[in-house]
């Protein structure tokens, strides 16, 4: 979905640049979840129960309600 890949680019690029070798298996544990879970995580329609996938759709949500990205998209 071009919605989610605009969402995730910039929080995808943060994880790698600066975040420890934890943070960049749990983005890529996040990233091989399906499309529509995944989108259902990014729009507040569900959680994610394992605390480490909650900490990076917390942190793609929070960068995105920074002006990352289009408003539209952040709840």
């Amino acid at each position: 979905m071009k919605e989610l890949d605009l969402l995730l680019e910039p929080y995808a690029r943060e994880v790698l640049r600066s975040g420890s070798a934890a943070q960049r298996s749990g983005l890529a544990e996040l990233l091989a979840l399906p499309d529509p879970l995944l989108a259902e995580y990014l729009l507040g329609e569900a959680r994610p129960l394992a605390p480490h996938l909650l900490q990076h759709v917390d942190g793609i949500k929070a960068l995105c309600r920074r002006g990352a990205q289009a408003a539209l998209f952040c709840r």
